[in-house]
């Protein structure tokens, strides 16, 4: 073989690599999807296993279920106020969960709810009501992966 066509199968191998690495999906960081949806309140399953601190300080106010597109061993979940996170770069959370070993693989959790596999960061600690109308960022880890969904919260009484 040739010089010339050395050059030629290297120069054709590093056009199709930076194709690749350009054009494809291989080396995109995988982002995590999550969506949040209001639960009626009033469901008997949802008082039994959240909380009173959750359902029963505002009145009107929905639980908040979040989801997100694909199964996912949480290792990490928190939830903070917007408006703590804009003056604080370390803002206090009102919800916050950690995992000691292996929790299991889930697709979404409701505020509030015991997680298998997790605790709550603080010994003891409850989880905050949310305020209606208030604005909160939801963090999940898993892993290496990261993910992050500002979200209101609504109420399910019209007014």
């Amino acid at each position: 073989m040739s010089k010339k066509q050395l050059g030629l199968i290297l120069l054709a191998v590093v056009i199709g690599g930076l194709w690749l690495y350009l054009y494809s999906d291989w080396f995109m960081r995988q982002r995590i999807q999550i969506h949040t949806r209001l639960l009626p309140p009033t469901l008997a399953r949802l008082q039994k296993r959240l909380p009173a601190s959750v359902l029963g300080k505002t009145p009107g106010a929905a639980p908040m279920m979040f989801e997100w597109d694909r199964m996912l061993k949480l290792t990490d979940v928190e939830v903070i106020p917007l408006s703590a996170l804009q003056t604080n770069q370390y803002a206090s959370d009102v919800w916050h969960l950690v995992s000691d070993s292996n929790s299991p693989p889930t697709r979404g959790l409701i505020y509030g709810e015991s997680v298998p596999g997790m605790r709550p960061a603080t010994k003891g600690l409850e989880p905050e009501s949310l305020v209606e109308g208030e604005k909160y960022r939801f963090v999940i880890r898993s892993g290496k992966l990261k993910a992050e969904h500002d979200f209101v919260v609504g109420s399910l009484n019209p007014q």
